[in-house]
């Protein structure tokens, strides 16, 4: 057994999150994620673009439903809100504040 097999058995929760965390904002971005804000014109310009980083940033299956919000006491709850919250997050600072307060209590990406 290597050195490196030992470090990884001992990774704790907070470990993972923080990387979970590093991975979905990498370094030097923002929760702004398109130049393209929702502002009652152009929909389809901003949603394509929107889109386009949320794909590529692998948190898609939070706005097609794909990835279920699992219950509150299953293990996989926490990192399921994060991303889900995330992602809203991305939403939200993509439009412009007389819109984006509509969406403010909305639950998860999904229904916005």
């Amino acid at each position: 057994m290597s050195g490196r097999e030992d470090q990884s058995s001992s990774v704790t929760s907070e470990t993972v999150q923080a990387l979970v965390v590093s991975q979905s904002f990498g370094e030097g971005s923002s929760l702004q994620i398109t130049s393209h804000k929702l502002n009652g014109k152009k929909f389809l310009q901003w949603s394509q673009s929107v889109l386009l980083v949320i794909r590529g940033r692998g948190k898609i299956r939070y706005i097609t439903g794909k990835f279920q919000q699992p219950d509150v006491n299953n293990p996989t709850y926490e990192n399921w809100d994060l991303n889900n919250s995330i992602v809203m997050a991305w939403l939200i600072n993509s439009m412009e504040s007389h819109i984006s307060r509509t969406y403010l209590f909305i639950r998860t990406a999904k229904a916005i």
